[in-house]
C-alpha cells in the first residue's frame, strides 16, 4: 500500500486514508479494491489484530450511511 499510495496518491480518499492507517497502526495491511474513491477495502493481519481493527473500522464507518464491514472468512475447500 505504501508503493500505491506513493504512485497514485489520489486513489484514496479521505475515508480510505483513514481506514488503511487504522489498518497499519494495528498491525495490519490494508488495500483497497477497484479504483479507489471509497469503494472497498479489505485487510489481512493476525486474527487478534483483525478482531481489533473490525471494531475500529466498524466505529470510523458507523457514521456514514450506506457503509460497513462485510463478515467474510475463508473457504478451506477452495473454489469448486
Amino acid at each position: 500500500m505504501g508503493v500505491r499510495r506513493e504512485i497514485t496518491p489520489e486513489a484514496l480518499i479521505p475515508i480510505t486514508q483513514r481506514l488503511v492507517d487504522q489498518a497499519e497502526m494495528l498491525g495490519c495491511g490494508a488495500r483497497f479494491a477497484g479504483a479507489g474513491a471509497g469503494g472497498s477495502l479489505w485487510a489481512v493481519g493476525a486474527s487478534e489484530r483483525i478482531t481489533r481493527l473490525k471494531a475500529e473500522w466498524e466505529k470510523t464507518l458507523a457514521p456514514i450511511r450506506g457503509a460497513g464491514v462485510l463478515e467474510c472468512e475463508i473457504d478451506p475447500r477452495g473454489v469448486q
